[in-house]
């Protein structure tokens, strides 16, 4: 696995909690106004996940009085067979990453792609149709928030979702083959981020109590471009052109050493060339933490 990164970013807002709830230092200041708005956020998206919702609460005012450590499982998902793939699939290995893959150096493009996999048309232009009529039932009564807690995310709502339509839910099993070794234990809740055309997301190594060594996300709506930086040497970085109904997978080296980010409207080029870069929802799956 390699070395450990030292600065951690916590994928979601539920995940963000259940890291505070284990720590053994009281919230700060800002953690507190956050934790309170995320009260009233969490029974308005989680709705249909009544158990995780009060037990979510119920932590959240005793951690407010307590420094006590404690715990919530995430529940994993359980591989199901047979999945179909949309057509003109394909995925871009070494030769063919050139039109939408840029590096500082040789090197780090190496150790990337090795790392790295990005399939696009992973997801028809139906399907997406579908996959974003479904998340915008939870996300169109959020605001968005440009004061993420851990100061990673910038203009920006999500949701978790275990609950899929049947057409969703071919989609998602899809990405996991993709994505996952068989047998591989993964997290049953999606993690669905929308990024605001002004939103934008920092540098960040996803916090290892939460996730495994695969994280992968199929992007919807607009391009975006990513970018991965070596997190002890961030002027070593590769730039990847994420189009709509591609699948990004990051694993292992590139997973815990290098930082991902999604880049600004404002500083979205490639090759000197602007990449407009209006509203994005991503769609990531991740697996359960070793």
């Amino acid at each position: 696995m390699g070395i450990l990164p030292r600065i951690t970013h916590v994928p979601s807002a539920v995940m963000s909690i259940r890291l505070l709830l284990q720590s053994t230092r009281r919230p700060t200041f800002e953690h507190a106004q956050w934790l309170s708005r995320r009260k009233r956020d969490i029974f308005r998206r989680y709705s249909s996940f009544s158990p995780l919702k009060a037990s979510l609460i119920k932590n959240i005012n005793i951690f407010s009085k307590s420094s006590k450590s404690r715990s919530l499982p995430l529940p994993l998902y359980k591989p199901e067979a047979g999945c179909g793939f949309a057509d003109k699939t394909s995925i871009l290995k070494a030769g063919q990453l050139s039109s939408v893959f840029e590096s500082s150096d040789a090197e780090t493009a190496d150790i990337v792609l090795q790392n790295f996999e990005l399939h696009e048309n992973l997801v028809s232009e139906e399907e997406e149709n579908s996959l974003l009529e479904e998340v915008e039932d939870y996300l169109e009564d959020l605001d968005y928030e440009y004061d993420h807690w851990d100061n990673a995310i910038h203009g920006y709502r999500e949701t978790e979702k275990s609950q899929w339509s049947v057409k969703s839910q071919a989609v998602l099993r899809r990405i996991r083959q993709v994505a996952f070794s068989s047998g591989e234990q993964q997290l049953s809740l999606v993690h669905v981020l929308d990024l605001a055309q002004d939103g934008y997301i920092k540098p960040h190594v996803d916090s290892v109590k939460f996730c495994g060594s695969t994280i992968t996300g199929v992007s919807l709506l607009s391009t975006a471009i990513m970018r991965l930086a070596k997190q002890n040497n961030p002027e070593h970085w590769v730039n990847v052109v994420l189009k709509p109904r591609s699948l990004y997978v990051i694993r292992d080296v590139v997973r815990y050493q290098f930082t991902h980010e999604i880049l600004k409207d404002s500083e979205s080029s490639f090759r000197g060339q602007r990449l407009p870069r209006a509203r994005r929802i991503s769609i990531i799956c991740r697996n359960e933490p070793s």
